[in-house]
């Protein structure tokens, strides 16, 4: 379907895709970190806020999308998942919502590249960083501590929502049109919670040490094991990833650097949606 693409359009797509999917796995996991985040906005973003959105990137999480992907992209069959789950300190452990970027065989030949696909990716990132807050997951991972943590895995392939229960329920965060196909992304989450008691659900206490006897990795075979959401990093750790490019490298295109929003603001960004 990308034979009517010229080889810079299909560049560009791939370059914008691969990044969105890098963006979207760390939009859904820093939501889960259990803190308020509070960013300043400026009316003059650099070249390498991409999407024209400040995330500074986890590497760790950056690491493991990357694995995930394995050099391909979300595409039809394809999809990238970010599943987000509890443990207990007892051991007990508990799927609460799994998040799906893929793709469907309707096309948009007429839509261009450079630069209508690439801010409505934006948009959709956007709307991606709202509605990750007003899932039920979100409050659970602001009241984390001794009690339970909150974990997550990324993976390449069909979609596992078994671990969900019954009753779970669906939401879509939005579609972006491109030549090759539209770009979806979705959320499936937990509605029964009946697991944890009322004490765990209700603890407010701030987010405590990780003690490592309760991250054990769940049979999967050979998929990719669970990670803590509540990874810190200073400004400049790159940690044991090292080799994990930064936001302008890996989104190099035919433009050197990011191209412009349509809309310019100034103000503040604050970590306020859903529940508190």
């Amino acid at each position: 379907m990308d034979s009517e693409l010229n080889p810079q359009d299909k560049k560009d797509l791939d370059k914008f895709i691969k990044f969105f999917a890098l963006k979207t796995a760390q939009v859904i996991v820093q939501a889960r970190l259990g803190e308020k985040i509070c960013t300043h906005s400026s009316s003059s973003p650099t070249g390498s806020d991409w999407f024209n959105l400040a995330i500074k990137d986890i590497p760790e999480v950056t690491h493991e999308a990357k694995k995930a992907l394995a050099g391909q992209l979300p595409g039809i069959g394809r999809s990238m998942c970010v599943e987000i789950s509890l443990k207990t300190s007892e051991g007990d452990s508990m799927e609460l919502e799994t998040w799906c970027l893929e793709m469907n065989e309707k096309c948009d030949k007429e839509i261009k590249v450079s630069y209508t696909v690439y801010n409505r990716l934006s948009l959709l990132l956007k709307s991606l960083l709202a509605i990750t807050r007003v899932t039920p997951a979100y409050k659970l991972s602001r009241n984390q501590g001794h009690d339970y943590v909150i974990l997550y895995r990324i993976y390449f392939g069909d979609v596992q929502l078994n671990g969900l229960g019954e009753g779970f329920q669906t939401v879509r965060v939005g579609t972006v049109g491109t030549p090759v196909g539209t770009v979806t992304l979705s959320c499936a989450y937990r509605t029964n919670l009946a697991f944890m008691s009322s004490r765990q659900l209700e603890r407010t206490q701030p987010i405590m040490g990780i003690i490592i006897d309760h991250f054990v990795d769940r049979p999967y075979g050979g998929s990719s094991p669970l990670h803590p959401c509540n990874y810190r990093v200073s400004e400049d750790d790159t940690g044991q990833f090292p080799f994990v490019e930064d936001s302008q490298e890996v989104c190099t295109t035919s433009f050197s650097t990011s191209p412009p929003s349509q809309v310019r603001s100034k103000g503040n960004f604050c970590d306020e949606f859903g529940f508190h």
